[in-house]
This record gives structure tokens, C-alpha cells and sequence, in this order.
């Protein structure tokens, strides 16, 4: 049985904190069950589920979210919770995941060596380990004003890196790629990276016969 744990906090900019889920379970008959950490738990049934809870307004609260696939198994899961702030998201009870979506979050906990495409949007994080993920093909990464360093060299099946830095972040400046990884996609901006690093990842570009884009 797949598990995902989310600790989430209400933010009060708004009006009315929603919090969102949507998820994919491939299989027959799937059910998946949430607990929004509020004494509310309840069953969702479908490969398709799209699911919102309200919380109190209140920045000092956090709650544990949990979701357990009680059958089937999570290929995605996009934790839509623009009015509440992730502190942590643990993913490494869910090894069949393929395809993950988050935002507004500090730090996760990945191991999941099923995990194809990432997209992540850090908020005031710092590093996060990607080692257990050798079957990553996509990242796009955004933020991370506290990073200094990515680290994908144990993923040797990317084929696409799109990273989204922050100029007011002049430690982040190395991103570690496998030299044997297939990649030919690669977007960087508001970057701060080395010229040695910027030169080495355009030279693995090139060797690939693919493109390096600067925005």
C-alpha cells in the first residue's frame, strides 16, 4: 500500500484556507483514502481523483495530511495547496510513483526509484536528495533561495533539466549531472552557476546533440 505524508500550514493572505489533491492510481477498482489530520478521513474511488478540504485560517496550526492508496497503485500526485505551505512531504512510503507535482513546499523526502518527472517548487528550502531517483528523465525545478547545490548524478536516465534559480541566491551555483545521462534539454534562469559548471553541462549538451537555454 502506497503512503504519502504531507505537513502542511495555513497561510492568512486569505480568506478560507483550501487545500487540494489531485492524484492518478492506475489499476482496477482503486481506493484511496485521506486523512486531512482535522478528524476528517475519507475514501475516494476512481484512477482520476481531484479533492479539496478547508482549513481554519490560522498560520500557527499545522496538520498532517495523510494518503494511503488502499488499492491500485499512485502514478501521480499533485498537492494543489496554494493557500497552505508544505513543510515537509514524505514520498518514501510510495515506491510506484512516476510523476510528481509540488509547490509551495520547504523540503521532501523522495525515494522512489519508479520516479520518471519531477516538478518542484521550493519555498525558502534548501537541498534535497535526489540519489534515489535513477529513473528521473524529467526535472523542472523553481526556487530554493537557501540552496547551494542539485545533485543528479545518480539519475543517468535525464533527459530534460529545466531550473528556475534566484539571483539573490549567490550560493546556488553548481548542479551535478551524470556525464552518461541522455540529456538534451536544458533551461536555466536566474542562475548564479559557475562558469566551470555552466561549460561542463553545455559540453554534455553538445555531446548529445541537444540545446541549452538561457532565460
Amino acid at each position: 500500500m502506497d503512503k504519502i505524508i504531507i505537513h502542511i500550514r495555513p497561510v492568512v493572505w486569505t480568506e478560507g484556507e483550501i487545500y487540494g489533491l489531485r492524484i492518478r492510481v492506475s489499476g482496477e477498482n482503486p481506493e484511496v483514502r485521506i486523512d486531512w489530520g482535522d478528524s476528517c478521513v475519507k475514501s475516494f474511488y476512481g484512477n482520476e481523483i481531484e479533492e479539496y478540504h478547508t482549513y481554519p485560517k490560522k498560520e500557527f496550526l499545522q496538520f498532517k495530511v495523510e494518503v494511503a492508496v488502499i488499492s491500485g497503485e499512485v502514478e501521480f500526485i499533485d498537492p494543489c495547496g496554494g493557500e497552505c505551505d508544505i513543510d515537509v512531504i514524505d514520498f518514501s512510503d510510495a515506491p510506484s510513483i512516476k510523476e510528481i507535482s509540488v509547490e509551495n513546499c520547504q523540503n521532501m523526502i523522495l525515494d522512489n526509484p519508479n520516479l520518471e518527472k519531477l516538478s518542484v517548487r521550493i519555498f525558502n528550502g534548501s537541498n534535497f536528495d535526489l540519489s534515489k531517483c535513477p529513473n528521473m528523465r524529467q526535472l523542472s525545478f523553481e526556487g530554493g533561495i537557501n540552496m547551494t547545490e542539485i545533485d543528479l548524478s545518480g539519475c543517468r536516465r535525464l533527459e530534460r533539466l529545466d531550473v528556475d534559480g534566484s539571483w539573490q541566491n549567490p550560493k546556488f551555483s553548481k548542479i551535478v549531472i551524470a556525464n552518461d545521462a541522455p540529456l538534451k534539454y536544458v533551461r536555466l534562469s536566474s542562475v548564479n552557476l559557475s562558469r566551470g559548471n555552466v561549460q561542463y553541462i553545455q559540453n554534455l549538451i553538445t555531446k548529445n546533440k541537444g540545446e541549452v537555454y538561457y532565460a
